[in-house]
């Protein structure tokens, strides 16, 4: 007989974990909030449109995982072109930036204020010799807070909340340069620190990227898994150490499904 696995949370990793599971062989009951599956890796439609709530393109370094993502959507995983601008003071710029349209398009008060910052920066971490532990560290230390409040500080709260709070590695790992002088680099000679970050391709699914997530849950349908939606999840229920259901409620009303593990991704 099967191994019962309950999975909470049908978001991409939920999703992700109830599928690779169900291809294991167990049987699984993937539960749910919210009417739609997904989290922000779904997709709506607006008029002939379809429009993604969160990820807009797949790309990873880990390995295994693009290829992953090529077998879970076959034809219908897109190769597209990179092609990257970025918005400042006004106006567009290429990305990486480059040294003639910076000089004609950025004001020479704001490099010079960007310029200073830096300088200022640089002599107070080589006084304090300041630990880098947050998002907001990192970017301070290599470029100054003019350049920081410029560049990185509102992409953080947009994307993923108080830039104090968000771990040093974050940046490290999402940006293609270390420091304004990396980037000056850059910008003189056309070369990439980290080519991997910022790759001249990445993968796109061609009905939207909640197509990832429509395939999975079509496989873990196949696999015999049950998944449930706008589920309130009450108690998750234990016997000595272990853990032996899940109480949960539906329209249906109130049900405990026992379980020989569960996984909650919320």
């Amino acid at each position: 007989m099967a191994r019962k696995a309950i999975v909470i949370g049908a978001g991409i990793t939920g999703i992700a974990t109830a599928w690779a599971l169900s291809e294991k062989g167990y049987s699984v009951t993937l539960l749910e909030k919210n009417a739609q599956l997904g989290g922000f890796a779904a997709s709506f439609k607006h008029k002939n449109y379809i429009l993604d709530y969160g990820p807009h393109k797949i790309y990873s370094t880990l390995p295994g995982i693009m290829n992953k993502y090529k077998e879970i959507l076959g034809d219908d995983c897109l190769v597209v072109k990179k092609k990257n601008s970025l918005r400042l003071l006004g106006k567009y710029l290429s990305f990486p930036p480059k040294i003639g349209q910076m000089a004609m398009d950025i004001p020479k008060m704001a490099i010079l204020r960007c310029g200073l910052s830096f300088s200022y920066s640089l002599a107070q971490n080589t006084l304090t010799k300041k630990k880098v532990i947050s998002y907001e560290d990192y970017f301070l230390k290599g470029f100054g807070m003019q350049a920081y409040k410029l560049l990185f500080e509102q992409y953080a709260w947009k994307v993923w909340g108080d830039p104090k709070t968000l771990s040093e590695e974050l940046a490290r790992k999402r940006t293609p340069v270390p420091s304004i002088f990396h980037l000056a680099k850059n910008v003189i000679f056309g070369t990439k620190d980290k080519p991997e970050v910022s790759a001249d391709i990445f993968y796109y699914p061609k009905y939207g990227i909640g197509q990832v997530c429509d395939k999975l849950v079509d496989s873990i349908k196949r696999n015999g898994g049950t998944i449930k939606t706008e589920v309130d999840i009450i108690a998750i229920n234990k016997e000595g150490d272990k853990i032996k259901s899940v109480t949960y409620q539906d329209k249906q009303g109130k049900h405990e499904e026992k379980a020989d593990f569960v996984v909650s991704t919320i």
